[in-house]
């Protein structure tokens, strides 16, 4: 027993030494720490930047399901949007904003407009500058004149049809082993007897039936019922529901820049029972 804890106390010892010996051998490779020969005053720091996020506006506010703020690349033909700075704190009175959309000049780290005037209209884009201005670190930026500009290009679709999470999607649903195919369509069709009539527009507003979004089919194929969903260009929020052949309590998204799909939601069953799903993938369609 002696020997047995007189060899735990030697490799102990051993292990001390050996951190030490690392302490003063090793190098210091953190370019944030100063005392690191590697260390960079300017590491993380960057220019004057400009940079914003615009997203559909409701003035009132969302549903508690619906996150307040809603970032996105395009937006259907009219209705509100709002456009927000990114990069510095919204309290920093030294950054200077200002936005130039078609004649009008505003200031302010963010603001709201209604397109509403524009719905009927071809119009598929509108031009929108951000120029932003603040003290340079000259330090770390000799070059910086204490100014940034940036173009983007509010896209507009003529229906929910153009929206992101409409297609084909080659998807894995987490516990199974092979993937399938989902879809969605912008299909209204009339109800009649609790079951799916005809579909009386193939680009609907109204609604969106989800094809294969529940794998064991328990109602048939396709979710052909209206759903409590919040849809946007790339995402769709489902409401908090668990009736029967309704997806409810999740979300359904599309990234914008690699069609990479995801969703986490409940498949209704009637009463208060439910089915829960999630799947990954990618939009092919």
């Amino acid at each position: 027993m002696k020997e047995l804890k007189f060899l735990i106390l030697l490799l102990g010892f051993a292990g001390l030494l050996t951190l030490q010996s690392c302490k003063e051998e090793c190098p210091c490779t953190d370019p944030t720490n100063p005392g690191c020969d590697n260390y960079d005053p300017c590491y993380g720091k960057k220019p004057i930047t400009a940079d914003f996020e615009m997203g559909r506006y409701r003035p009132g506010g969302w549903p508690d399901y619906v996150p307040e703020w809603n970032p996105e690349t395009a937006f259907e033909r009219g209705g509100v949007i709002g456009f927000k700075g990114l990069g510095y704190d919204k309290s920093d009175t030294s950054i200077k904003y200002t936005w130039l959309l078609g004649s009008e000049t505003i200031h302010g780290y963010e603001f709201n407009r209604d397109f509403v005037d524009i719905r009927n209209t071809d119009i598929r884009e509108i031009k929108i500058t951000l120029i932003v201005e603040g003290q340079p670190n000259l330090d770390c930026f000799p070059d910086d004149d204490g100014k940034d500009t940036l173009v983007k290009y509010i896209q507009f679709l003529d229906g929910p049809c153009e929206f992101l999470i409409m297609g084909d999607f080659k998807v894995l649903f987490e516990g199974y082993q092979d993937s399938v195919i989902v879809s969605t369509r912008a299909w209204n069709n009339e109800q009649q007897n609790d079951k799916p009539g005809v579909i009386t527009d193939s680009c609907s507003g109204y609604r969106i039936l989800y094809i294969g979004f529940d794998p064991l089919k328990t109602y048939g194929d396709t979710n052909w019922r209206f759903q409590t969903v919040y849809n946007f260009n790339s995402i769709a929020y489902y409401g908090d529901v668990t009736a029967r052949a309704k997806l409810g309590n999740g979300s359904f998204e599309v990234d914008p820049n690699t069609l990479v799909a995801k969703a986490e939601y409940t498949f209704g069953l009637g009463g208060d029972e439910f089915l829960s799903y999630k799947f990954k993938g990618r939009k092919i369609k």
